[in-house]
């Protein structure tokens, strides 16, 4: 019986302090946004070196988990990366450098125009100089990647192995009627083409598009709804592709049911003009920027087939915009410049916990594009508290959180903030809870369970002394 009681209170202490993991809430509580990086060199053989670099974190504000309101996006929290660069070759040298500071966050999607920071600027030698604000394609929550992310940024219009901007497409609108089908959410329309189809490309917009092989076709279904809009990109769709109404999703040959077809319109327009369907020329985004992005995006929502994926695919690119900045410097031979670029940054937002927990990503291997590098001093500027960090040897003084390198570290920043130090869990489900929140959890869990192990033992010899007395 003492047995029982003692591995009773061990599993009521084991859950006590795991309890709060198990909480949940339909309610979105995690929110993401994508890495800052350090500015990248276009060329590889540039002679310019990074003597020193100093990265200042001014994290005044955290942004609102809900957010409506205009002015609520307005928080003073960026990131300024200075550095001292010079030239040792006996030639003027003039690069152009990049430096992305990530897709547009998660917590700000409820708006028309992507959110433009109140202040940013790049420097040399504390003049301003001219730069342009760039976007390429990525899709939102994917890690940065300098071998495929840099090579997206192209001036002019992408030249594509099938699209052009003057390519053909026709744009055709159907209306669905009389559908023989109790399931309309299960019922497709359907049609084939041959299997080695290479002329065209097919997109639904305005629902799932499926593909099916059978035999040596190939058929294309989308949900059926009123009102059926197709787009056939490269050319006209074939006189014998006829549109059948089917009972499921399997699109089988013995499910064909009866529905009648209509064309309402049809028309024809260029690829250029569909790529800029929802594309905002009054925004910050160059023309060829969106132009390309969404060329990007077809290609790898591409199906067997050339169907378009349009689960994943939109015309509205917003939330899969990676942001760069795009200048140039020009040094002397044997000169020295001071560049700083200033950025917003955005983290990541877990309200699991309580208060909430933001995660700072900022990419230290793209500085790898130069030649040699230097120093590295890195300033968190925060009233908040420093939860964790990638990189353990920073020092608290009373406004900062502060390190010095020599040279580049071999992992990333990532660090955690929050507003009280002992963050607890909320009653919603985590998907990454803080690292050093997890271990403290860990050690008071095997604290107590070494601790019940030696009361259990004292127990069962002081229970074996008293049989023997």
């Amino acid at each position: 019986m003492r047995n029982k009681v003692f591995y009773l209170l061990v599993f009521i202490s084991l859950l006590f302090i795991f309890s709060n993991s198990i909480y949940a809430n339909s309610a979105q509580a995690i929110w993401w946004t994508e890495e800052s990086s350090g500015i990248i060199l276009e060329s590889d053989n540039s002679p310019i070196i990074i003597e020193h670099e100093t990265l200042k974190f001014d994290i005044n504000t955290f942004p609102e988990t809900y957010s409506y309101r205009k002015k609520d996006l307005l928080y003073d929290s960026y990131v300024t990366a200075e550095y001292t660069m010079y030239n040792p070759s006996d030639n003027t040298v003039t690069a152009r450098l990049y430096f992305p500071y990530g897709n547009i966050p998660s917590y700000h999607y409820d708006f028309d125009k992507i959110y433009q920071p109140t202040e940013h600027s790049i420097l040399v030698d504390e003049e301003e100089i001219q730069y342009k604000v760039r976007h390429t394609y990525s899709f939102y929550n994917r890690d940065f990647d300098l071998d495929t992310d840099l090579p997206k940024l192209i001036d002019g219009y992408v030249i594509d192995d099938f699209y052009t901007p003057d390519m053909e497409v026709f744009k055709y609108v159907f209306s669905l009627n009389d559908v023989d089908t109790d399931n309309p959410n299960s019922a497709r329309l359907a049609f084939d083409l041959p299997l080695e189809n290479t002329s065209l490309k097919i997109l639904f917009p305005d629902g799932y598009g499926n593909g099916t092989q059978v035999s040596n076709r190939y058929r294309y279904s989308s949900k059926i709804d009123k009102m059926i809009t197709l787009y056939s990109i490269g050319k006209e769709l074939p006189e014998d592709c006829h549109l059948t109404f089917y009972n499921s999703p399997h699109v089988r040959d013995t499910e064909i049911i009866s529905g009648t077809i209509e064309l309402v319109s049809k028309e024809s327009i260029t690829f250029k003009e569909l790529a800029l369907t929802q594309y905002d020329p009054t925004s910050s985004i160059l023309e060829t920027d969106w132009y390309n992005a969404i060329v990007y995006s077809l290609n790898e929502n591409e199906q067997k087939g050339g169907l378009i994926n349009s689960t994943n695919f939109s015309f509205d690119l917003t939330p899969h915009l990676m942001q760069w900045y795009e200048y140039e410097v020009t040094l002397d031979a044997g000169q020295r410049i001071m560049n700083s670029v200033k950025a917003p940054i955005y983290p990541k937002l877990d309200a699991t916990w309580k208060p909430p927990v933001y995660t700072y990503t900022y990419l230290l291997s793209p500085a790898k594009t130069w030649s040699n590098f230097g120093t590295l001093e890195i300033n968190i500027n925060t009233p908040y508290y420093l939860l964790d960090s990638t990189i353990q040897e920073f020092y608290e003084t009373d406004t900062s959180y502060q390190l010095k390198l020599e040279g580049l570290p071999n992992e990333e920043l990532v660090f955690e903030l929050s507003s009280d130090p002992t963050v607890e869990r909320s009653k919603m489900q985590a998907i990454n809870p803080p690292e050093k929140v997890i271990r403290k959890k860990v050690k008071s869990a095997f604290a107590l369970l070494i601790l019940f192990v030696g009361i259990g033992l004292i127990i069962k010899r002081s229970h074996r002394t008293n049989k023997e007395h």
